[in-house]
């Protein structure tokens, strides 16, 4: 596929400085290493090399969407790539599938959701973050994505739209306000799925999870570090992506108020220290 005007091109110079374009009438695209013609990317293919103002040759590119998540408009933080794709394995999504999303900030989860086929209903209290989300879901996967993405302002502490939902994804300050909320419109089988950044909103969520009648949780944080590759080196860089979230995921429970959780309260099991016999290396 070649560039055409309208495209989103990323532009990667010598030093691996990237940056996110769209391809306008305008007859320049500034860079770090000079300006580029946009009628010299117009026919590209993407991975092809164009000379600068300078003379200094660059990369254009199809961004990918971890492209697009880190030089997309923002409004609020988003969601790291390296979390996005732990959510969306436990979310256990397919296509066809509804699912309610309170919070969706800049989009970036949003567009990971709608990339699998599924239809998102959003609860934003922020116009100005649900108005965003839009506009970056119809730039990265374009205008027809918007028929399975409804967007409402609202509170999701409160109300939220009517289900069943195969799944919830919730990226609030205080997620335990909405989990009596949500556990009536998720079905039975499907996941909840909470972002939050500090220990103490997640020891919050678990506290509330079993009078929501949720359970079987688990709790991750990830940690990506990327190596430096040059012909036949190979080690890793000195800097890190560390913290950036916790994710929790909970699944709904069929019980009569009162009754006890096997699992103990929120659900999360204690980790045992024991050897395991059938592989002795698993702790």
């Amino acid at each position: 596929m070649s560039f055409s005007l309208g495209d989103l091109v990323v532009i990667e110079d010598h030093k691996r400085r990237r940056s996110l374009v769209t391809l306008t009438a305008e007859a320049k695209i500034n860079t770090h290493v000079g300006a580029i013609a946009v009628g010299d990317i117009i026919g590209q293919e993407s991975g092809s090399l164009v000379l600068t103002s300078t003379d200094r040759r660059v990369f254009v590119l199809e961004p990918t969407f971890e492209d697009f998540v880190f030089h997309m408009p923002r409004g609020a933080q988003v969601i790291y790539p390296k979390d996005i794709g732990a959510i969306m394995m436990r979310l256990n999504l397919r296509s066809g599938d509804r699912v309610l999303e309170s919070g969706v900030g800049s989009g970036a989860m949003s567009i990971a959701m709608l990339k699998a086929g599924v239809s998102v209903v959003g609860v934003e209290a922020r116009e100005d973050f649900m108005n965003l989300a839009r506009k970056n879901v119809a730039s990265f996967l374009g205008e027809q994505y918007l028929g399975r993405y409804t967007v409402q302002l609202g509170d999701a502490y409160d109300r939220v739209p009517d289900g069943p939902f195969d799944a919830v994804m919730l990226d609030l300050p205080e997620p335990w306000r909405a989990l009596k909320v949500v556990r009536k419109v998720v079905r039975s089988g499907g996941v909840l799925a909470v972002y939050v950044t500090n220990v103490t909103q997640l020891q919050r969520v678990v506290a509330e999870l079993g009078d929501a009648d949720f359970g079987y949780a688990d709790a991750i944080e990830l940690l990506e570090r990327e190596w430096y590759l040059k012909g036949l080196i190979a080690r890793p860089h000195h800097r890190m992506v560390g913290h950036t979230g916790f994710i929790l995921t909970a699944r709904p429970l069929q019980r009569r108020r009162g009754e006890i959780d096997e699992m103990g309260d929120g659900g999360i099991d204690e980790p045992s220290l024991e050897l395991r016999e059938d592989n002795p290396t698993d702790l």
